[in-house]
């Protein structure tokens, strides 16, 4: 079936690697590729060769094998983006819901802050109580945890548990 379209030159790199050159059809950021003796291409740089000897570049989001059916034979999808994979997320995004838990990152990956505040407030509690700390090795510690507290972003995340960490230190 894909006889009948025209077919693209592609070969494939990843930081030394180059693959052999394949031929396939290129439609929409996608190729279809007959040949299966391609290699796992997954996370390469695809180079579309033109007719006038220059290259485009691509990068590959995906690539699956094609089970065919009737006249259209077995190929391998291959899903392409102009982007480059660290190109595609801008930043972080963060949530946060009160001041006992947030939310960090594009994947929906849930971090419970408790843990953290609890582990601040031991430390706290250890630098008061343990009397073979130094006075000064105290102070020193003690102001470099309010540092971290009063930092925007540290204090925006904990919200009104940073007064209270504050509360603690003096």
């Amino acid at each position: 079936m894909f006889d009948d379209f025209p077919k693209d030159e592609f070969y494939f790199t990843k930081n030394d690697e180059v693959t052999d050159r394949y031929y396939g059809v290129f439609s929409k950021l996608k190729i279809y590729i007959e040949n299966l003796d391609l290699p796992d291409i997954d996370g390469f740089r695809a180079h579309r060769i033109l007719p006038t000897g220059k290259e485009e570049l691509y990068y590959v989001k995906s690539f699956k094998f094609q089970r065919g059916m009737m006249e259209i034979p077995d190929c391998y999808l291959i899903e392409l983006s102009q982007k480059a994979p660290n190109e595609n997320s801008i930043g972080n995004n963060i949530t946060i819901t009160g001041s006992h838990s947030i939310q960090i990152g594009n994947n929906n990956e849930q971090k419970n802050i408790n843990i953290a505040l609890e582990g601040i407030k031991l430390l706290i509690k250890t630098l008061h109580e343990d009397q073979s700390i130094s006075a000064e090795e105290k102070k020193k510690a003690l102001s470099t945890i309010e540092k971290l507290i009063t930092n925007p972003t540290v204090a925006a995340i904990l919200g009104g548990a940073a007064s209270g960490l504050l509360g603690l230190i003096r």
